[in-house]
């Protein structure tokens, strides 16, 4: 069935939008298509260039593909996972704009509980330190 996934035009080099649509085109993918949009590469040798396969990615290798960038970025892959861009993502944009609703973090996460939500959003150590004071001991 899938998800759609909102994502806003911004201004910047890092823009996901403008990412997206140039990956779009350079694997010339067709808008209207059900295919996955991120896809298994084949070398092809006669063209030396890769053609996009018509199966998605596994977790695996999506998996094993950011750990190699990470690696070379100079990070320790080892402490990194793909729930590290979720949790990352999450508390962003909580800490961007402190408002927004829990109903649409959970809907953009596409948790289904509170509960599991709330497992990705970490707390700044001044508001963890404030309960204590506000105990009234």
């Amino acid at each position: 069935e899938g998800n759609y996934v909102y994502i806003k035009k911004l201004n910047n080099r890092y823009c996901p939008v403008a990412l997206i649509n140039k990956y779009i085109k350079e694997a010339n993918i067709e808008l209207g298509s059900h295919s996955a949009l991120f896809r298994q590469v084949k070398f092809c040798k006669s063209t030396n260039s890769y053609k996009l396969c018509g199966k998605g990615l596994s977790y695996t290798r999506c998996l094993e593909l950011f750990k190699s960038c990470l690696k070379d970025l100079g990070y320790d892959e080892k402490l990194y996972g793909l729930h590290s861009l979720r949790s990352g993502g999450v508390n962003s944009a909580v800490k961007n704009n402190p408002n927004l609703s829990e109903r649409l973090l959970k809907l953009h996460g596409r948790w289904k509980s509170d509960v599991a939500k709330d497992m990705y959003i970490l707390e700044e150590t001044e508001k963890l330190i404030s309960i204590t004071s506000n105990l009234g001991i």
